[in-house]
């Protein structure tokens, strides 16, 4: 933003035709908080629901409400009582872009589950007949299983729930090539072969043009090196 531009005639140099010009600009950006909201659905309800109880228990009770000034204050009441319940016993996730947001509990509980019995499996690999390897094989599939629900329920309600610009977004991330891997992907590389100017688009064209340029074919050896005698190395050489 500018705040003011001027010229300095009584800064004017000797024998120059230039003023100096003076202008002073506010670089100040403004910006926002991150939104915290705590992760309900990932609450343990039957924590909240005793501290709840606990703190309504502590509270003074009113067996009948007379008057619009006692029902305003027995609703800012239990207002802060919720409040101070929901800080207590409701998670606040730290939301960074590597985040998923559709990951809960339950995976992390199925993870942490087959990544304890992927440990005991691979102490007991030289027994290939244990009953362990079975339960690791079940509890690696029940996790990846509930991985991919999870993420296509989560597509779902996010597109039943879609505003117009995450219209745009979905419209973005459904017209991506397959398998790119979004933006990270390799453009067309162009190459020359027999002096003709190639142009690699499929991945397999890609792989050969850049193993081509990486691992160059071996030279042919000369006449004259093939021919060529040389000295004896010295001792403790080669």
């Amino acid at each position: 933003m500018l705040i003011s531009c001027d010229t300095f005639p009584e800064e004017q140099g000797i024998n120059t035709d230039h003023l100096p010009v003076l202008t002073e600009l506010s670089l100040e950006v403004t910006t926002l908080e991150a939104e915290i909201n705590p992760s309900f659905w990932n609450a343990n309800w039957k924590d909240f629901r005793a501290e709840l109880a606990k703190q309504l228990a502590k509270s003074p009770t009113l067996m009948n409400i007379t008057s619009q000034a006692q029902l305003d204050a027995r609703c800012e009441e239990l207002t802060k009582i919720l409040q101070e319940v929901i800080c207590t016993e409701v998670h606040v996730p730290e939301i960074t872009p590597k985040s998923k947001r559709w990951w809960n509990k339950e995976l992390s509980q199925l993870r942490m589950c087959a990544n304890k019995v992927g440990r005991i499996t691979f102490n007991l690999r030289d027994f290939p007949e244990h009953q362990i390897h079975k339960e690791h094989k079940e509890a690696k599939s029940k996790y990846q299983n509930m991985l991919k629900h999870t993420k296509q329920q989560h597509w779902r309600q996010w597109l039943e729930k879609a505003e117009d610009l995450d219209l745009w977004a979905a419209h973005w991330i459904t017209m991506l090539a397959p398998m790119d891997r979004g933006k990270v992907k390799i453009p067309k590389l162009k190459h020359r072969v027999d002096e003709e100017d190639i142009t690699a688009a499929t991945n397999s064209k890609k792989s050969t043009a850049l193993a081509k340029c990486f691992f160059p074919a071996k030279l042919q050896e000369h006449e004259l090196q093939a021919r060529a005698s040389y000295p004896k190395a010295c001792k403790g050489v080669g």
